[in-house]
């Protein structure tokens, strides 16, 4: 098991990779959009040996979720996609191979249409991905995901649709409007799928990226339905909220429990 950190996407990313290399996480979870992150914003090869020159690892995150991926303006929706591409080049270049997307959400259109931009754009996406010789995983959504019946059916159906995408779980987007934590309904249903985790507590209403403890996730049931599956791959502490104190708590509580439990 190797657990990471995100770069603040508002700051200084040289900085960035030093704190997190100096406070023992193995990897950057590595994302590049605003407000001073985007991929035309900084220099990947730069920004590629500097975190070899610290020993990390890293794995690629995307701001897509802000994009206006389901927009009827067909133009809209290709500089959506373009922007996407142009970043998983980015994020390969500086050493990624793993790149998160967000779950594609219908907002504003009815779901067989918002079904059918999903599945454009994730046709080129799997087409780019394997160009580049990296693993595109899809993200559990948080509160729009949660509250919307036609999300998880859209996420259920691209994951059907497209069996190269692979499964990022975040277990504070799985907190939210349940009455349990559904992390168990994931790895029951796409444990072979499910290559990378964000790790962030909220107190089951909105995504909050609380520090470890301070919410409602139940993290020994979380820790040991990982363990049961044989999960012991990438976790990032998604802690921003709680500060870079909260991060570094949350970090050395996650070895302590990985260890009891």
């Amino acid at each position: 098991m190797k657990i990471g950190a995100m770069n603040n996407p508002r700051a200084n990313i040289y900085k960035e990779i030093e704190w997190i290399a100096k406070n023992g996480f193995d990897f950057i979870d590595l994302t590049l959009e605003p407000t001073a992150s985007l991929h035309s914003q900084v220099d990947i090869k730069k920004v590629k040996a500097h975190i070899n020159k610290h020993g990390l690892g890293v794995v690629g995150h995307m701001g897509d979720w802000a994009l206006p991926k389901e927009s009827h303006f067909p133009a809209l929706r290709e500089v959506s996609k373009q922007e996407i591409i142009n970043t998983m080049r980015a994020l390969a270049a500086a050493g990624a191979k793993k790149i998160t997307t967000h779950s594609f959400e219908r907002k504003r259109t009815k779901y067989k249409i918002a079904e059918k931009y999903c599945y454009e754009l994730y046709k080129d996406l799997v087409k780019e991905a394997k160009r580049l010789g990296v693993t595109l995983m899809v993200e559990n959504g948080g509160i729009d995901y949660a509250y919307n019946l036609d999300n998880r059916r859209l996420y259920a159906s691209t994951l059907k649709r497209f069996p190269e995408l692979k499964v990022h779980i975040d277990v504070g987007h799985a907190n939210i409007g349940v009455k349990k934590n559904t992390v168990g309904q994931f790895f029951k249903k796409y444990s072979k799928r499910i290559v990378h985790i964000h790790f962030s507590d909220n107190r089951g209403k909105k995504d909050s990226h609380l520090r470890f403890g301070s919410g409602t996730v139940k993290w020994k049931e979380v820790i040991k339905t990982l363990k049961r599956y044989g999960y012991d791959s990438t976790i990032t502490v998604e802690t921003f909220r709680s500060g870079r104190k909260g991060e570094k708590e949350s970090m050395k509580k996650l070895r302590r429990w990985w260890a009891a439990y």
